[in-house]
């Protein structure tokens, strides 16, 4: 991660300003690309205690308005794309704009960007970075170092970055019951699933599941992230913090669950099939002939 937040600056250079900020958007707050994409003008507000909040729409399972505090540096992030669009769209209601608005066909900013879209332009930006590397622990002879060794690109997506979001969090000492409201999961065991914890081990991380650093999340019922993670600025961009490199985000890899079988089709009855027909194929260059106009009789009625 630390590795991708560093290289930030690159994906200026191939997409536009708003692609970048759906990027950071997702790094910042583990929300998935299709509820950042569809974020309206209008989503930060601020909770009892003046601190910043997200809102958002939870699509997937269907969960409209929810709240997420976030950090004062993705907070002020927010703001600067409010301003943005407000000058790009001036005659346009707040309540009906698009926090990132496409670029093509919308003139009055109402259209958001496409998850597609998106997710096209991150992959360019990947594949045009350096090569990433990841520390792992190796033994020889008996002795135990790091070592670093490439990491495969393939496994950074957009998603990902949801699965690091939990992890930092959990390392921070986050509750678990804390931290499946903040993903806005329905049950604990699929939080538990995206951090490695164990159903019985008192909210702590397996021993199975691969330690990554903590990046500023706040520990305790708070759970408010803190702004180490998007505090400092440089050339009037949020940049991140340097930090300990972490795990490589990825899926959890539990096995898929069995698919029901489907039922076997069942013929129809009362329908008999067509007799066999042999089609000629017609030949090339040669229209069928019109049928001559046969002459009309006068004083009749013709009948048609």
């Amino acid at each position: 991660m630390r590795q991708l937040c560093s290289q930030l600056d690159a994906l200026d250079a191939i997409a536009p300003a708003h692609i970048r900020i759906a990027v950071e958007l997702i790094i910042d707050t583990g929300r998935r690309p299709q509820e950042i994409s569809y974020l309206r003008w209008d989503c930060l507000d601020a909770d009892e205690d003046g601190q910043p909040v997200l809102i958002y729409d939870n699509y997937k399972s269907h969960r409209l308005r929810r709240r997420l505090p976030i950090a004062a540096a993705t907070a002020a992030l927010i703001t600067q794309q409010q301003e943005s669009v407000r000058r790009r769209f001036p005659n346009t209601s707040t309540k009906d704009l698009a926090l990132l608005p496409t670029q093509m066909r919308n003139p009055h900013g109402i259209k958001t960007i496409s998850e597609d879209l998106l997710a096209q332009r991150h992959r360019t930006w990947l594949n045009g970075l350096s090569d990433l590397y990841v520390n792992v622990v190796v033994e020889t002879d008996g002795r135990r170092a790091n070592q670093q060794i490439p990491f495969d690109k393939a496994r950074v997506f957009l998603y990902a970055y949801r699965h690091s979001y939990a992890q930092r969090h959990a390392d921070a000492g986050v509750a678990p019951d804390v931290l499946k409201e903040l993903m806005d999961h329905p049950q604990l065991s699929t939080t538990q699933g995206y951090t490695g914890w164990a159903s019985n081990d008192g909210g702590r991380p397996s021993s199975g599941s691969r330690p990554c650093s903590s990046t500023g999340a706040a520990a305790g019922s708070d759970a408010r992230p803190n702004s180490s993670w998007t505090a400092s600025t440089r050339g009037g961009r949020s940049a991140r913090s340097p930090f300990p490199t972490v795990c490589a985000p990825s899926r959890p890899t539990s096995p898929p669950a069995a698919r029901p079988r489907l039922p076997r089709p069942f013929p129809l009855r009362g329908l008999r099939p067509l007799p066999h027909r042999r089609l000629l194929p017609a030949r090339p260059g040669v229209l069928p002939r019109r049928p001559a106009a046969q002459p009309r009789t006068p004083g009749r009625l013709q009948c048609r």
